[in-house]
């Protein structure tokens, strides 16, 4: 029987650790889910509740910021939610297991999926499978992010695509990359609008940089690869990640 391989390893790690974080996620809420109970902390616990149900009711219209009649009655008014993936969640699990326990698992799985993200994260800036462990653990301290419904939990302003978008800016080396990037800053819009400007700094922090370290200007501004580079000569413009030198720096580091 051969050994495990470090590939081997790395692909049992993340479900493993799926587990855990999964398990300690639940276990505050495991009297409230046995109750079919909907925990929370903070005024806005009944508000983002009823706006994951009027989600539910209008999902394929107003929902997407149009126009409703279910507040303002009875004149309505323009709605949307704040984190359609929780939203989706607990549209998809009350029908199964009721209104309140389907709040504790969108809170579990919105807190899952976050944890994995910072784990990916540090695994990808060069941390050890302990460290990754350690930053998925973090999510878990605040106490808000576990017990709240309120407009400032991780149910009502989901985080998911900040960490995902800061793994992909680290390795914008090919061109889908940068598409990747570019929908992580779409969905953190939507999902979390707090938190909006992070990766649109963060990339263009990254872009400045990565263009500092380049060519000269004359050079990169080539269009269809052809312009006058250095001494006159006709220069040729060279993608990003394709420079030397720049592919490595890329991966690992971001202003």
């Amino acid at each position: 029987m051969r050994s495990p391989t470090r590939a081997d390893i790395e692909r049992r790690f993340w479900p493993a650790l799926a587990l855990v974080v999964g398990a300690l996620a639940l276990w505050p809420q495991r009297t409230a889910l046995r109750a079919g109970d909907a925990i929370g902390a903070g005024p806005d616990v009944v508000s983002t509740l009823w706006g994951m149900w009027w989600f539910s009711q209008e999902w394929l219209g107003a929902a997407w910021s149009g126009w409703t009649g279910w507040v303002n009655h009875p004149y309505g008014a323009f709605g949307t939610v704040l984190s359609p993936s929780s939203a989706i969640t607990w549209s998809l699990t009350a029908p199964l297991v009721g209104a309140g326990a389907a709040s504790v698992v969108t809170a579990v799985v919105q807190l899952t999926a976050f944890a994995l993200g910072i784990a990916w994260l540090a695994r990808l800036v060069g941390g050890s499978r302990i460290a990754a462990t350690g930053a998925a653990l973090s999510a878990l301290v605040g106490r808000y992010l576990l017990f709240g419904l309120g407009e400032g939990s991780v149910v009502a302003i989901a985080a998911v695509p900040i960490p995902l978008g800061l793994g992909l800016l680290l390795t914008i080396d090919k061109e889908r990359r940068w598409i990747g990037a570019g929908l992580c800053m779409a969905g953190a819009a939507i999902e979390n609008p707090y938190l909006a400007p992070v990766l649109p700094a963060v990339g263009a922090l990254s872009l400045l940089r990565a263009l500092r370290q380049r060519a000269p200007l004359r050079g990169r501004l080539a269009a269809g690869g052809v312009g006058a580079g250095p001494g006159g000569r006709r220069g040729r413009f060279t993608p990003m990640g394709q420079a030397p030198g720049i592919q490595g720096r890329a991966k690992t580091t971001y202003p």
